[in-house]
């Protein structure tokens, strides 16, 4: 995800994580410095993430939205 996708992301925005494999999440704050946002996985571990690592995720697709591999 580039700088400009990361700015309109607000929070509860629903994304895909990447952490090995994509994980679905809720954007809960963003990072002081802006380079990253704290998400909130589905299990409720909060952590923050580098915005590469990001993608936007339609919950009504049910997944089938789910990136196929990391996009830098």
């Amino acid at each position: 995800m580039d700088a400009s996708q990361a700015k309109q992301i607000e929070r509860t925005a629903p994304v895909w994580v990447w952490d090995g494999h994509w994980w679905p999440a809720v954007v809960t704050d963003a990072g002081p410095g802006g380079g990253y946002l704290i998400v909130r996985l589905g299990n409720g571990v909060t952590m923050p993430v580098p915005m590469a690592r990001l993608q936007r995720r339609d919950p009504a697709l049910r997944g089938a939205d789910k990136p196929r591999r990391l996009c830098r």
